[in-house]
């Protein structure tokens, strides 16, 4: 410690001490976001789970439909269905491809390099601006996913209005040909 640690001041850590304290709490904020950003991916990936079994439900009756009445008439009909849900689900798809995401923590072979001068403050330094780096990829990737996860919302949103529109327009015109 430093002789300015040795005397309480009501300013906290100054010089040295300072310097190491913001090193320290860069990397204790840097691993708060980090887990959060990991949460708010959790909460989106589980929103697609949750859409593929909603779409796959649409998809599973549109199937029972067409298997108890096998026409032409029907399988045209249904494509005011089946579209929006592919591409829904094409969306949900591209949600869990893999992706280029940080968590917490240094790979231990980092860790082991040889610094030219090491400190405990300067390594920190050095963890606290690698992480500075993954917490905004990670925001970048949690920005795609979001609004990946929201086309699929709006195109399953879409499924029964562009499903009745396709059997109101197809009927009509299965009715005028007639």
């Amino acid at each position: 410690m430093s002789k300015q640690a040795d005397q309480p001041t009501p300013y906290g850590a100054q010089g040295e001490d300072y310097a190491l304290w913001r090193a320290r709490e860069a990397v204790a904020q840097a691993e708060k976001l980090l887990a959060s950003q990991a949460a708010t991916m959790a909460y989106h990936e589980g929103r697609a789970t949750s859409l593929i079994g909603w779409v796959c439900a649409d998809l599973l009756a549109v199937a029972g439909m067409l298997g108890s009445h096998p026409t032409w008439l029907w399988a045209a009909g249904s494509l005011g269905v089946v579209c929006p849900s592919v591409v829904s689900g094409y969306y949900l798809y591209q949600v869990f491809q893999p992706k280029k995401w940080s968590v917490t923590g240094i790979h231990p072979e980092w860790l082991m390099q040889d610094w030219p001068q090491p400190t405990e403050r300067t390594t920190l330094e050095g963890i606290a601006n690698r992480y500075i780096g993954e917490v905004e990829r990670n925001e970048q990737t949690l920005k795609r996913t979001f609004s990946i996860v929201r086309k699929a919302w709006i195109w399953f949103l879409l499924i029964p209005v562009m499903g009745l529109t396709w059997l109101g327009l197809f009927a009509a015109l299965v009715f005028w040909i007639k």
